[in-house]
């Protein structure tokens, strides 16, 4: 039987207006109800049983309109997406996941790179404190720029050593035939020629992991950097392989002949020994524990800074 009014079967108040033997009208299909003292409502027969329900409430079928939109436009937008993932592997690249790597959809990611010496140029041989360096396979990379000025001196002018101290004070009669025992605690060096500038990576390897087999191995060096310009060095180092970029440019490579000399995991990175004064300055030295693509060395690419950064206070 069915009920005078809803909610009469369990005690509830007849609406205002309502006598008995009025009937209620009932809409199939959710059509339009007004009660006399209600807001306009709205009915609909779903299994024989009408449903009562506000006009704010959207009807069984127009809630199948918007998920049947809602799944179009999903599937739309995943299609557009593999689309877009085709695109920037095989033609040109769609999205940014580091700065200067051409994609024009930025897409936020957690970047393993460190930085040190970025606002004013490295003071000598004061720690990077860079987190995590392992022995070997990893990039580091640094601007770097040279005044000019000549300084009649057989020492090495070391720009980046590892250690587990700093303060590597060389005399003045050293020479590159002593890099090895000078800096006893590093497996990779970048330095200059005491004389011209030419630059060299000397990575250290040993045939048994001992310092007492350390042979010092030497890539070709990199001829006539620029001086008075600020140019950027990078150097990628794995078990297997030297490179060296300037400017993104890869310059010499190198093949390790035996493993790199293993060293403790305090050692870390020191910019330019003091003994070659304000000759050589570093600034926004760069290292990731890993290596670097070919592709990612010429997006990091040229140096942030101009000349007239290096005539900051060095700190």
């Amino acid at each position: 039987m069915a009920e005078p009014y809803p909610g009469f079967s369990r005690g509830a108040p007849p609406p205002p207006g309502w006598s008995p033997g009025q009937a209620l009208p009932v809409a199939q299909n959710a059509a339009a109800v007004s009660l006399p003292g209600l807001p306009t409502s709205y009915s609909s027969s779903f299994m024989g049983v009408n449903l009562f329900y506000p006009s704010w409430v959207p009807s069984y079928r127009t809630r199948g309109g918007i998920i049947s939109m809602l799944f179009y436009g999903s599937l739309y937008a995943f299609v557009m997406f593999l689309i877009l993932i085709v695109i920037h592997f095989t033609a040109f690249p769609i999205f940014s996941f580091s700065p200067d790597d051409n994609g024009f959809i930025p897409i936020p990611t957690v970047s393993d790179q460190q930085t040190a010496y970025i606002k004013a140029p490295a003071i000598p041989d004061l720690s990077a404190n860079f987190l995590n360096v392992p022995a070997c396979t990893y990039t580091v990379s640094t601007d770097l720029y040279l005044s000019g000025d000549f300084q009649a001196s057989s020492v090495p002018r070391v720009i980046l050593y590892r250690s587990a101290s700093g303060n590597v004070s060389p005399p003045s009669t050293d020479t590159k035939d002593n890099l090895l025992t000078r800096f006893p605690d590093t497996n990779l060096l970048i330095w200059l020629d005491s004389i011209k500038n030419d630059l060299y990576v000397s990575i250290v390897t040993t045939s048994d992991g001992t310092a007492a087999t350390s042979l010092l191995e030497t890539t070709p060096a990199v001829e006539n950097v620029p001086i008075r310009k600020v140019f950027r060095i990078s150097v990628v180092f794995t078990q297997q392989f030297v490179e060296v970029y300037i400017n993104g440019n890869l310059e010499k490579s190198m093949a390790v002949k035996k493993p790199p000399k293993t060293i403790a995991d305090r050692s870390s990175f020191f910019p330019v020994i003091s003994s070659i004064g304000p000759n050589v300055l570093i600034s926004n030295l760069a290292f990731w524990p890993r290596a670097l693509s070919a592709r990612e060395v010429r997006a990091y690419g040229k140096p942030l800074t101009n000349e007239t950064f290096y005539s900051k206070p060095a700190r």
